[in-house]
């Protein structure tokens, strides 16, 4: 994990006015220790009521002090859109997350909430390794298809790069969201499938349509 030390003063300078924040919502036991650790406004404004995408992340929030944890029943971003779709008399939301996070959560929220924040403070150092292997195992069978998913703008900005993936032409690109698709033909990246949902499920099911 490599922190990004930018968006951590993004933080500290938002919460260096007097700002009350209703709901504090954390995708990862890492982007909970960066808080607690680095932005101490932000805490201690968190712990009153946050909202976790897992039993693991609302574990750490309740060990580390946090008074009322709320988590998805499914322990992923389509579960956390489902729970915070029910949430009500939230003025002011934010999400702290990584660089990858899924970009449905991300607009979601900018939509669901009168006022929101999104600081995304970190980025996992594997992902460029993982494109990496990516481009190699397209490379080395030509015979068959493959369906490239992109779910967030990191993944987009490090897909854009591999000219050799973009024009390989066994690959089939999809993405979640019409930022995306937007950025994606911006980048020149061709894109074969998309659907502008909120449901993971149902986009899913399109897309398993659309490869048959």
């Amino acid at each position: 994990v490599e922190v990004d030390w930018k968006e951590v003063e993004k933080v500290n300078a938002f919460f260096s006015s007097d700002i009350k924040v209703d709901l504090s919502i954390f995708t990862s036991k890492t982007a909970v220790k960066i808080v607690r650790e680095h932005v101490p406004k932000a805490w201690r404004q968190a712990i009153t009521r946050a909202v976790a995408i897992g039993p693991g992340t609302a574990s750490l929030l309740k060990k580390l002090g946090a008074m009322k944890v709320e988590v998805s029943e499914k322990h992923s971003s389509n579960g956390l859109i489902e729970l915070l779709a029910k949430a009500t008399g939230i003025d002011l939301a934010v999400l702290y997350c990584s660089k990858d996070v899924n970009i449905i959560l991300e607009e979601f929220i900018k939509k669901k909430f009168h006022k929101s924040a999104v600081f995304k403070l970190y980025c996992i150092k594997e992902l460029r390794k993982n494109v990496k292997t990516i481009v190699e195992l397209i490379e080395t069978d030509r015979s068959r298809k493959f369906i490239i998913v992109i779910p967030s703008m990191s993944v987009l900005k490090l897909l854009s790069s591999e000219r050799v993936l973009i024009n390989a032409g066994n690959v089939i690109f999809s993405v979640i969201s019409k930022r995306l698709l937007e950025e994606a033909i911006s980048h020149g990246i061709h894109i074969q499938h998309y659907t502008d949902t909120y449901d993971l499920e149902e986009y899913y099911s399109c897309l398993l349509y659309t490869s048959d």
